[in-house]
């Protein structure tokens, strides 16, 4: 709900706290020199930015997109770069039939953080890929948020059960906003993140 609230404001928020992780996740993607026509999916899509760089920046052709607010998909359908896009809370709720095994690329931008996705999202993403297809995400260095979540838990079991290989961590800053009041000037602070590249084994 309280996404489908400021839906058709988000972009012009995120746009003010220094939203880059799509930015970001896209680049390093582009790295990997993947073919037009391969399957991506984007979850916890939000209002499409990741998807409208992958099509616009990196050519892609079949984007799928996935998220829990209702509002945030029909921001995302108004964009037309989505194959198909739907309401689903990742992690929790049942994918769409023929998900399962579909996907040569998943991407997520954002969504690791308090009030986003369960730890047991990542799970649910990697069964969406294809053998050895590959996860790319961005996450905040933060190790309250990855202990507290039971995200770092979740990658080292995911690399001890032979599920998957990290591939690469590649630093970059996530600037955020801080406005204190009307009458104060709006101020920025670093947050050290990573983007990560996962690749599934099997």
């Amino acid at each position: 709900e309280h996404y489908t609230k400021y839906s058709d404001k988000y972009d012009e928020i995120h746009k003010t706290l220094g939203y880059n992780e799509p930015h970001h996740v896209v680049k390093c993607l582009l790295n990997y020199n993947f073919e037009k026509s391969i399957e991506i999916c984007d979850f916890g899509c939000g209002t499409g930015t990741a998807g409208v760089e992958l099509k616009q920046v990196g050519e892609f052709q079949n984007i799928y997109g996935l998220d829990g607010s209702e509002g945030m998909v029909e921001q995302c359908k108004k964009l037309g770069v989505y194959k198909e896009v739907a309401v689903n809370k990742v992690g929790t709720d049942p994918f769409p039939d023929g998900y399962e095994g579909k996907f040569d690329v998943a991407v997520v931008c954002g969504c690791y953080y308090f009030g986003h996705f369960p730890k047991e999202a990542t799970r649910a993403i990697l069964k969406t890929l294809k053998p050895h297809g590959y996860y790319f995400f961005s996450i905040r260095d933060n190790i309250e948020v990855e202990e507290s979540l039971g995200y770092g838990k979740d990658f080292s079991d995911l690399k001890n059960e032979g599920l998957i290989e990290e591939l690469e961590r590649i630093p970059f800053v996530k600037w955020q906003g801080l406005k204190p009041s009307e009458n104060e000037p709006q101020t920025y602070f670093e947050t050290p993140s990573h983007v990560v590249v996962f690749r599934k084994l099997n």
